[in-house]
């Protein structure tokens, strides 16, 4: 039985040890001769536009379609409610448990909208190579 089972794990390693040979034989393969102008070159790309090729889908109500302008109208719909924002209820039990730590007179002074001169002081105080935000733009670019 041990023996059995020896002769398994060492079959498994042999697969794996094979399948790992051919991986990066292909490779290879594609580093060598994949960016030549060659029918390998060629096959490959086909290969894999047939792959990634959407040839139909399914819109809301289950319908599969394989019209392309329908098939563009389900995708256009699908982002645009995927990125919408819906309305939401009122969010108000959320907040019921937490305690409030803003006095009102805080938080008059908070909500005052900005002076000119407030916004220039803090553009001028970042540093000229520096990303403020999200959007990853250095302050230079302002």
């Amino acid at each position: 039985m041990a023996a059995l089972i020896d002769a398994k794990i060492q079959l498994n390693f042999d697969i794996e040890k094979d399948e790992c040979y051919w991986k990066q034989r292909a490779r290879v393969d594609w580093l060598k001769f994949g960016d030549k102008n060659t029918a390998y070159f060629h096959s490959q790309a086909i290969q894999r536009r047939r792959r990634n090729l959407i040839r139909k889908l399914k819109d809301d109500e289950g319908r599969k379609t394989k019209i392309i302008q329908e098939m563009e109208t389900i995708a256009r719909s699908y982002f645009q409610n995927l990125f919408m924002s819906k309305p939401r209820g009122s969010v108000d039990h959320v907040l019921s448990g937490i305690n409030r730590c803003i006095s009102e007179d805080d938080n008059r002074k908070l909500t005052v909208p900005f002076t000119k001169e407030e916004v220039k002081s803090a553009t001028l105080a970042i540093g000229p190579t520096k990303a403020p935000g999200e959007d990853g733009l250095p302050a230079i670019f302002y």
